[in-house]
């Protein structure tokens, strides 16, 4: 049984080191996307204020690219619940596992936190290429 527990709180100690990496790089991901959002949502509104015939060329085809690029994440939302409830039960296993698991669901709620901005962006972007 010590053995185990010695397994355990190796393999507890050498996943921690990088789940702060992870957490580090999804909170600078999530601040690239912030700064995105604030630049698309301007976009769009402006797309939205903006009569048809007043827009520059290429505006619709950035609308295009808008909906296609954010369409993909539609059925994102089961996988990720179903990632968390995997991270979360391995953190449950142990005390030593039980800190690095939190720091990598973390890290994938706030990557996943950027990624539902994106269906906001898709059905704008479809509204206005619509209306």
């Amino acid at each position: 049984m010590s053995a185990t527990l010695a397994v355990i709180n190796r393999l507890g100690k050498a996943i921690d080191g990088p789940a702060g990496d992870l957490e580090a790089a999804a909170e600078r991901v999530a601040g690239r996307v912030g700064a995105a959002v604030g630049a698309l949502r301007a976009f769009l509104q402006w797309a939205a204020d903006t009569p048809r015939g007043e827009w520059p060329e290429g505006a619709a085809e950035v609308l295009d690219q808008v909906v296609t690029a954010c369409s993909q994440p539609q059925n994102f939302t089961a996988e990720f619940q179903e990632v968390i409830a995997l991270i979360n039960m391995f953190g449950s296993s142990s005390r030593h596992l039980r800190r690095p698991a939190r720091r990598i669901a973390r890290s994938f709620q706030t990557l996943f936190r950027s990624v539902t901005a994106l269906e906001e962006w898709r059905s704008t972007a479809v509204e206005i290429r619509q209306g």
